[in-house]
């Protein structure tokens, strides 16, 4: 993910009330790591392409770089910031995480991956897309789901932390009003611009009550 995204990360995490509150876990109802790529595997590099066509999506992506995002943001402090505390402090929440079997993951393969002619075996498998859900088992993180979702030919490039909170239970009872609301979200942007946001409910402008979605209320744009 690189040096820089990493750091945003960090710096978003422990220097922030928000993020860093037993408060803010406890309204978190599943955090979300999403790696989307617009190109298809013909478009990579040859030697991205044999990597790829050997090992797909998981191990290309979800395992090395969605997986360094995932143990940088659901670590306890480190004792110290130096890398050993930083790698230690990581190395806590996967011994803290469910083993990964299949009933925690949704694979899938585009339309027209076998038609690149450097497939060999056009029956392949191999899977461009996948969405994995992780359990981490500790005080902070007991029932929230961590959800790793990367593929390629997708309808945009970006890599997002979605934080998606628990639906508000005040207006319950106000159907024509509950049904019409979208859990609120936080959302750090990796790339490609990377950024903080707010996606909340607002009221629609005018002299309507109704809810509206607003997904461009930006807290911060890191430089």
């Amino acid at each position: 993910m690189g040096q820089k995204a990493a750091g945003v990360t960090l710096t978003s995490k422990f220097w922030s009330t928000l993020f860093f509150s037993y408060a803010f876990d406890h309204y978190v109802e599943q955090f979300s790591y999403i790696f989307k790529f617009v190109m298809r595997t013909f478009s990579l590099p040859l030697f991205g392409q044999w990597t790829y066509y050997r090992f797909g999506i998981i191990r290309d992506i979800i395992q090395n770089h969605l997986l360094q995002v995932l143990t940088f943001f659901a670590m306890e402090p480190p004792e110290n910031d130096d890398a050993d505390s930083v790698r230690n402090a990581k190395i806590e929440v996967l011994k803290n995480m469910d083993i990964i079997t299949l009933a925690d993951c949704l694979l899938g393969q585009y339309d027209g991956y076998s038609d690149d002619p450097t497939i060999e075996n056009k029956d392949t498998n191999c899977p461009t897309y996948a969405a994995i859900r992780c359990w981490i088992h500790t005080p902070r993180w007991e029932g929230v789901p961590f959800i790793l979702q990367a593929g390629k030919a997708l309808d945009e490039k970006i890599v997002d932390v979605r934080a998606r909170f628990k639906s508000a239970t005040t207006l319950k009872s106000v159907r024509s009003v509950s049904k019409k609301l979208e859990p609120s979200e936080l959302v750090l942007r990796l790339q490609p611009n990377p950024a903080l946001e707010l996606h909340n409910n607002i009221k629609t402008p005018g002299l309507s009550t109704s809810p509206k979605r607003q997904d461009d209320n930006e807290l911060r744009r890191h430089s």
